[in-house]
């Protein structure tokens, strides 16, 4: 019995010191074109590359300019953690943001934007975007560029969970405690 009133503690005590794993939201890593890019040739696709696989089913993603064009956006498709993104671009030369919104796979809405600059001014066509891509992403692991305005629908907090089970850790061990001091005092 004594053995037991002496491991109860550690325990409880190894169970409070060790924290729960992080709930990380997924993240952008990649982008083609990446964050800041001057491009002079409009992209026919966009891939954005995340930290793990994400939905299609629960991507938006636009794409506008600075004076409020939007590119047409055709079917998204996902390869491993990439999304393949096929776009008709139109608009004048200048500043364009890539907006998205992806389901994760952690449930949690994550939100973030791509900037880049187009250089020559794009030409609005009446053609529907591609639905299939010839092109597959390079196998060889995808460089990290920074990515601005990225956020996360979620607090990054711990859950309810971890705290309840925190606040049962912590009231054991005071438990544990006064019921140890109690039984010295009174055997002694």
């Amino acid at each position: 019995m004594k053995r037991l009133l002496l491991v109860l503690p550690l325990v409880l005590l190894s169970v409070l010191t060790t924290t729960p794993a992080a709930s990380a939201h997924t993240q952008l890593i990649s982008s083609d074109p990446k964050e800041g890019a001057q491009v002079a040739a409009p992209p026919q696709q966009l891939t954005l590359t995340f930290n793990e696989p994400v939905r299609p089913e629960q991507t938006t993603v636009t794409v506008t300019g600075a004076d409020g064009t939007a590119w047409t956006v055709g079917q998204i498709t996902a390869k491993d953690a990439s999304l393949l993104v096929p776009v008709t671009p139109a608009g004048p030369a200048g500043l364009y943001t890539i907006n998205f919104k992806i389901g994760s796979a952690d449930d949690h809405a994550v939100t973030g934007a791509v900037k880049f600059t187009m250089t020559a001014p794009l030409v609005t066509t009446t053609t529907a975007p591609p639905t299939t891509t010839t092109t597959a992403p390079s196998s060889t692991a995808p460089s990290v560029a920074p990515v601005a305005d990225v956020q996360s629908d979620q607090s990054t907090g711990l859950t309810w969970w971890a705290w309840l089970l925190i606040a049962i850790g912590v009231a054991a061990v005071a438990g544990a405690v006064v019921w140890l001091r109690r039984r010295a005092t009174q055997s002694a």
